[in-house]
């Protein structure tokens, strides 16, 4: 960390208050804000003051708790746009440099996010049985997105199951060509070696979760077919 900043105290643009009141702060005001806030060799504005739960600063001003990067940008670049969201550049949430913060929709500051699980979700390129989303297996949801092959393999169960009849779900295949790969970001099925799709099995070697879902799922339809076959070989 460095000396606190001392950023000029005059021309400094008025804030707006969470009340719609816009506000210019007093030179002491202003003391009180620079004092808290140290560069670090990234070029962050780093907030020594006081922190909230996720990390972002907090300020008091005009008995009101702002959001230190927030003030800081209103200070020293202007109003933030309505309806948009200050998203952070370097992934810093205590860092109130207004060069590393973006005006973005919400929608966008989330799908930015490395943790957000709607990130996460946006990324994936398969569901979790293995088909992939494409233009034409993707549905839109309440919650986001879904897959047009699983939801149409679950109204198939259904029927079969107010009909009566027997029913063995579809599980793509793999094939067993091609199983040098040159990728090492992939598995030998093409499957991205993403955090949420990789595990590590007992000998320390990097797995991937959907072949792993895949091949469960295709000895548990052969158990399935055998064990709806096998009665009516017995009363051959």
């Amino acid at each position: 960390m460095g000396a606190p900043l001392k950023p000029p105290f005059e021309n400094m643009k008025p804030v707006t208050l969470p009340d719609g009141r816009q506000h210019q702060l007093t030179e002491k005001q202003l003391h009180r804000l620079w004092g808290s806030v140290e560069p670090d060799e990234a070029g962050c504005w780093i907030w020594t003051g006081r922190l909230d739960h996720r990390g972002y600063g907090r300020f008091s001003l005009r008995r009101r708790i702002l959001l230190v990067y927030r003030v800081t940008y209103m200070l020293l670049v202007g109003e933030i746009p309505a309806g948009l969201h200050l998203d952070h550049l370097c992934r810093v949430h205590a860092c109130c440099n207004p060069a590393h913060l973006e005006p973005v929709t919400c929608r966008e500051n989330i799908l930015r996010s490395p943790i957000a699980p709607a990130a996460i979700n946006a990324r994936k390129t398969h569901c979790q049985k293995g088909h992939e989303f494409t233009p034409e297996n993707t549905v839109a949801t309440p919650t986001g997105r879904g897959c047009l092959t699983c939801q149409r393999e679950r109204g198939r169960r259904r029927y079969a199951e107010a009909t009566g009849r027997s029913y063995t779900a579809e599980v793509p295949g793999h094939s067993k060509q091609g199983q040098r790969r040159e990728d090492p970001d992939v598995c030998v099925h093409g499957h991205a070696f993403t955090p949420e799709n990789t595990y590590i099995d007992p000998r320390g070697t990097a797995r991937c979760r959907t072949c792993r879902t895949l091949q469960d799922r295709r000895q548990r339809a052969r158990q399935k077919q055998a064990q709806s076959t096998a009665p009516k070989e017995a009363t051959r």
